[in-house]
């Protein structure tokens, strides 16, 4: 099976954070993600309401416990974060990093068939039976130690090397050179290659060129029936470069990130490479080499890799990197980071092309908050990053757990590296908050059961990895001094026993105005309570016609019997001047369990029923009465405009609606055990009214109207300002959501 070339990646101009699939990860979702919360910036959901956990990365409970910093041993303490602002145990407060482009040992040797039979490989690939032979791979003993799921053969970013002996008093200018050998190739076609190069050096013995003769990919022969290379003269005279003196034959083993026999993508049965009676001649003079006497002068290698360059940065060195990209930081990056670059770019500090690097915090114990009480991980942390495509730079957080085992290593043991495949790059350099439920994440989201866990971020540097044009990837590694992490910190939260739900796209309340007085501002003048779903879609016609309930899906449940259902929870925390005047207000009140002046008020939510009525879902639930619940009026029909929770008309100026959804598993009419919930959030009708102190008839509304794409309010501070220094005095702004 051949894995495609391509780059799925989509870069908004609006987004900062989008995900990319590199050629060296196997296939999966693109996407593109509002960015992270910036200085003075509030989350697109509502914050201090009491006992409403926010799921995934908006929020974090307050009852979260969390860990990070340095025992003094690696281990991180209750309480503790990694500031980087004291050594530790080991400089770094327990954190470490690793070159994840070099090889941990030289997997290319001379072998016999007891090498095959003593490390204990399924296979024993000695080409035609031969005594001895060149092999390139890793053993099953090892493959299963470092939990391969498929065994004996290579791993991702393999690169290895074997050597011939030098041969010296070579003329360029008279002289070929000739090259012949069995050999079997097994790598993925199109990524994993063996090369076979001839190296040129110069009088100083310095490497002047690297000659390619050979590439081969894909499944080439076996052991039992080998492939034949001897393409006559090689090298003709003259061909290469005038200074060499010495030449040398080498055969190179390289791999990409993804697909081999560490992730299981790619099985090689016997290994990735073997070569034998490799014939040489330089000249008029040949060489043979049977290896089966050993390995007759050659010599063996890893590549070398892009290395590991984890080290403190001070305040007084970054804050020089973010000026002179015009960025602010007003997140807590501040004293001392942990930062990665190695070299200077016309913009800065920059990262090593190639660059590899896997970061991890020290160890967070369970000890104290056992599963499942407390059932799910998240991570915050604080992070200057710019990685535009022109840089290269991708980065993806991850996790390590123990203990951890499979069926070919039984034994505990801490897993490699799991999480997410997609790797984020950014449109535009950011410095903020960053949060991340590691127990929700895509693709191997961590586990609800473990003793130990790390938290991982891997840089990666590559335009080729990842398919960038070189039109495109003009400043490889060039990313300003990027990334910069502080102030990490691990929490463990508890995750509900409940489905969880999302709502449709465009599906949250959107801000809005009086629908009834077109010419001026009526505090009795009603608006609707609509959701930003444009049911006209592209009509320029009816550009305005707005859904008029909201949708929750959730799981789709197989197994016999098991349901769930969801409550719509709202409150009015601020009603308009006019609001207790409105007569359909006062009968909307009156069907509700309870007043949600006083607090939150939950209805019982209708199946969603869609093709004219005819078709009811089970894990979709729209923001109607169900027939259960105390507000549902009989008179009326199931699923009409009178049966929903959030009528139009109702609400005047200046009245707020918080509101959540809270989804729970049926129990045959038993309360809920748990719940999980989407929100809250909030909408209102604008401008914000309010009644003029001491003359209740008297309405005034001293507010700005902020149109926000996400929210946030990050500009809020700088409007306010300015406003005062010119004299108008503003109570409050009033935000128009146009996230959705």
């Amino acid at each position: 099976m051949q894995r495609p070339t391509w780059l799925k990646a989509l870069a908004l101009a609006a987004a900062v954070i989008c995900t990319s699939v590199p050629a060296a990860a196997a296939p999966g979702e693109s996407r593109c993600l509002p960015p992270p919360l910036g200085p003075g910036e509030e989350p697109d959901v509502l914050s201090g309401v009491p006992g409403l956990p926010v799921p995934g990365n908006q929020a974090v409970r307050a009852d979260t416990i969390w860990f990070g910093g340095d025992d003094g041993s690696g281990l991180a303490v209750e309480g503790g974060i990694w500031d980087f602002e004291t050594p530790g145990s080991n400089g770094y407060q327990g954190c470490v990093s690793w070159d994840e482009s070099s090889n941990p040992g030289v997997y290319f040797y001379r072998v016999t068939a007891n090498d095959f039979t003593a490390h204990g490989d399924p296979c024993v690939p000695m080409i035609n039976g031969t005594t001895g032979e060149l092999w390139c791979g890793i053993h099953e003993d090892e493959a299963d130690l470092r939990d391969f799921i498929a065994g004996m053969g290579y791993q991702n970013m393999m690169c290895q090397r074997a050597f011939s002996p030098m041969y010296t008093n070579f003329n360029p200018a008279t002289q070929a050179i000739d090259l012949a050998f069995v050999y079997f190739n097994h790598t993925e076609p199109e990524f994993d290659y063996t090369h076979v190069y001839i190296l040129c050096y110069d009088a100083t013995d310095e490497l002047i060129e690297e000659y390619a003769v050979a590439t081969f990919d894909g499944v080439q022969g076996d052991y039992q029936i080998p492939m034949t290379y001897d393409e006559g003269v090689e090298v003709p005279a003259g061909t290469l470069p005038t200074e060499t003196v010495t030449v040398q034959v080498e055969f190179r083993m390289t791999a990409d990130g993804g697909w081999s026999d560490e992730d299981g993508l790619w099985d090689t049965p016997c290994g990735p490479f073997a070569a034998d009676d490799v014939a040489i001649t330089v000249g008029t003079t040949h060489y043979d080499y049977d290896f089966d006497d050993g390995a007759q002068g050659w010599t063996f290698d890893k590549c070398e890799g892009a290395g590991a360059w984890m080290h403190i940065v001070h305040d007084y060195e970054y804050s020089e990197w973010l000026d002179d990209l015009g960025l602010t930081c007003e997140c807590t990056l501040v004293g001392d980071a942990v930062g990665f670059a190695s070299t200077m770019c016309a913009n800065g500090p920059g990262l090593a092309p190639g660059l590899k690097e896997q970061f991890e915090t020290g160890v967070v114990p369970r000890e104290g908050y056992p599963a499942p009480s407390w059932n799910a991980a998240v991570i915050e942390f604080d992070a200057f990053v710019n990685f535009p495509q022109s840089t290269g730079a991708h980065y993806r957080p991850g996790w390590r757990k123990y203990p951890y085992t499979t069926e070919a290593n039984p034994v505990d043991h801490w897993s490699g590296r799991r999480g997410q495949n997609v790797w984020y790059y950014t449109s535009s350099p950011y410095c903020a908050l960053n949060r991340i439920n590691l127990s929700t994440m895509d693709n191997a989201p961590l586990p609800v059961e473990w003793d130990s866990v790390k938290f991982t971020y891997e840089i990666y540097v590559s335009c080729d990895a990842f398919s960038t044009p070189t039109s495109v990837c003009v400043e490889e590694g060039c990313t300003g001094g990027a990334p910069l992490l502080d102030n990490v910190r691990l929490g463990l939260i508890h995750k509900p026993d409940a489905p969880p739900i999302t709502l449709i796209d465009g599906g949250m309340f959107m801000d809005g105005y009086g629908q009834n007085y077109p010419t001026y501002l009526e505090p009795t003048d009603r608006g609707n309570a609509n959701i930003s779903f444009d049911l006209s879609m592209g009509s320029m016609t009816q550009n305005d016609w707005h859904g008029d309930s909201t949708v929750v899906t959730g799981p789709v449940v197989s197994s016999q019997g098991t349901r769930f259902l969801c409550d719509f929870c709202f409150r009015i925390p601020r009603t308009g001047a006019r609001q207790q005047m409105i007569s359909e207000y006062q009968a909307w009140k009156s069907r509700l369990v309870a007043n949600p002046e006083e607090g939150f008020v939950c209805a019982l939510m209708d199946s969603l029923e869609s093709n004219n009525y005819t078709q009811i879902w089970k894990n979709k639930f729209a923001t109607y009465f169900h027939e259960d619940d105390p507000g549902f009026d009989p008179v009326y029909p199931d699923f009409r405009t009178h049966q929903e929770i959030l009528p139009d008309g109702v609400f005047v100026p200046g009245t707020r609606i918080e509101y959540y959804v809270r989804s729970y598993w049926y129990n045959g009419g038993a309360p809920p055990t748990d719940y999980y919930i989407l929100g809250p959030l909030e909408f209102e009708i604008l401008p914000t009214m309010r009644v003029m102190s001491g003359q209740e008839y008297n309405v005034v509304w001293p507010s700005v109207l902020y149109v926000d794409a996400y929210n946030r309010g990050g500009a809020e501070r700088y409007i306010g300002a300015a406003l005062d220094e010119v004299g108008l005095s503003v109570d409050r702004f009033d935000y128009l959501d146009v996230s959705s």
